[in-house]
């Protein structure tokens, strides 16, 4: 009951946040000066993965794959594992082309980041909503509980109560 309430109170919070319009901004990764610093971070994220298995730093995806298999029990596919699979298991051996770059800037620079932002904003609800039930009167707390479809008395701030 507690958790259906907190995860309303945080569906409420986020509702009343300013919506922000889509923007698109683009890093020219063709670009030489940009390709050479790309593959920077490119070959540091494919050592990470093959350091990590105890491989020689420039494995290809089918060693890290295979040597993933052996150590975690996945992908169960071993050494002819997908792309996808590679992705979700954080066993990604980028190619050193176009598409090898793009996957390294959306998989590890902006798809971390909006990973770590979201964390960020749930700490800060979290610290928000523990402040307000520390203050608040049974009134203000019903208030909430009946805003967000439960009933008067939800339990909501019982935790920091």
């Amino acid at each position: 009951m507690i958790r259906k309430s907190l995860q309303a109170l945080s569906l409420l919070l986020a509702l009343s946040s300013p919506v922000m319009a889509q923007e698109n901004d683009t890093v020219n990764i063709v670009l030489a000066a940009n390709v050479a610093k790309v593959d920077i971070g490119r070959q540091l994220a494919n050592q990470a993965v093959c350091t990590r298995f105890s491989l020689v730093a420039s494995c290809s995806q089918a060693q890290a794959c295979t040597a993933s298999l052996a150590a975690t029990g996945q992908p169960s596919s071993g050494a002819s594992c997908t792309i996808l699979e590679a992705n979700n298991l954080g066993i990604r051996i980028y190619s050193n082309t176009l598409a090898g770059r793009e996957a390294f800037v959306n998989l590890e620079m902006v798809k971390g980041a909006l990973d770590g932002y979201v964390r960020q904003r749930a700490k800060l609800d979290f610290a928000a909503q523990q402040a307000f039930c520390k203050t608040a009167n049974q009134a203000q707390i019903d208030a909430v509980c009946t805003a967000t479809g439960l009933a008067a008395g939800c339990g909501v701030c019982d935790s920091w109560r």
